[in-house]
């Protein structure tokens, strides 16, 4: 009787050979996360630097003249294109984690994944379905990469839902409709365009701020449940 067991053993440690580490990739997509978490906040005070200036300027201030006004627009756009810059990054890196992550989650757990391995990086640009696609190929990395999770399972919907990624994907997605409705608010004067702006630009960062500390904390999660020893 103890030989068929030891057999089984032994097939389940080569498969588990087959797993490979992810720390690197998963934190350095964090650092750059947290990077691009800071430069957005930074963009938008600056933002509010601008609105100043040029509400003092239109005010007659005697300390603020013209070059004053261009000097924060500069800064600002400097800001705005540096954030853009190291969003991109942060996706490219995340992206990149999550195609390694992927393919030992499929060695952790038999179920199928909902969306194929294509879709882990292309899910995030195409329209209509980066609604929902991401957090989908998230969600089901995170149940399978779960010690917790049986590696014989038929469906990967009888695992328990994560409410971190589902916070985290609520975030994300009200930071892109601040984004895009706040862009359609209607202003009268260049003095209101700032206002406008500094506050949808204050309010989408402010929502990204959230969502990308609770991804960096999925990102843990994840790294460290795969770099448990299996049997």
């Amino acid at each position: 009787m103890t030989a068929p067991n030891a057999a089984v053993l032994l097939g389940e440690q080569r498969r588990y050979l087959l797993v490979r580490p992810t720390g690197l990739a998963g934190y350095l997509a964090v650092v750059l996360i947290a990077l691009a978490v800071a430069t957005g906040l930074v963009t938008a005070w600056s933002a509010w630097n601008s609105y100043y200036v040029f509400e003092q300027f239109e005010q007659g201030s005697a300390t603020v003249g013209p070059d004053e006004v261009v000097a924060a627009e500069d800064l600002w756009i400097s800001l705005v294109v540096t954030d853009y810059l190291v969003f991109v990054l942060a996706g490219i890196a995340f992206i990149t984690w999550l195609y390694q992550v992927r393919r030992n989650a499929e060695i952790f757990c038999d179920a199928p994944h909902r969306r194929s391995g294509r879709l882990v990086g292309w899910s995030w640009v195409v329209p209509i379905v980066n609604f929902w696609y991401p957090f989908q190929v998230v969600m089901d990395i995170w149940k399978a990469s779960d010690p917790a999770t049986p590696r014989r399972l038929d469906s990967l919907r009888t695992v328990q839902a994560s409410p971190l990624l589902g916070l985290w994907w609520g975030f994300w997605l009200a930071s892109y409709a601040v984004s895009t409705l706040g862009a359609l608010v209607p202003t009268r004067t260049p003095l209101d365009e700032l206002l406008a702006g500094a506050v949808v630009i204050t309010a989408a960062e402010m929502l990204t701020a959230v969502a990308g500390v609770l991804i960096i904390l999925c990102t843990h999660r994840i790294i460290r449940w795969q770099a448990q020893p299996r049997v």
